[in-house]
């Protein structure tokens, strides 16, 4: 075999050997401690949930007149 073919069957196998050095399964570490749950926050908030939830979203309105401008969007 000449010079320039052991070069490029060498340059083949380098290749190869670092294709398939990615393909290697590695699991993944142990899991430490579960995260402690959360505590209280440092600034409560000034809003209490019931004020937010069910009031913002895309169907709600707070006026009469919006009622049929609100149900057409929505629909």
């Amino acid at each position: 075999m000449s010079a320039r073919g052991l070069r490029v069957l060498a340059g083949v196998a380098a290749l190869s050997a670092l294709a398939l050095s990615a393909c290697t399964t590695r699991t993944p570490p142990p899991e430490a401690a579960a995260a402690p749950p959360m505590g209280q926050p440092a600034i409560p908030s000034k809003y209490r949930p019931e004020d937010l939830v069910g009031r913002w979203g895309y169907g709600a309105y707070h006026n009469d007149s919006d009622l049929t401008r609100t149900t057409a969007a929505a629909s």
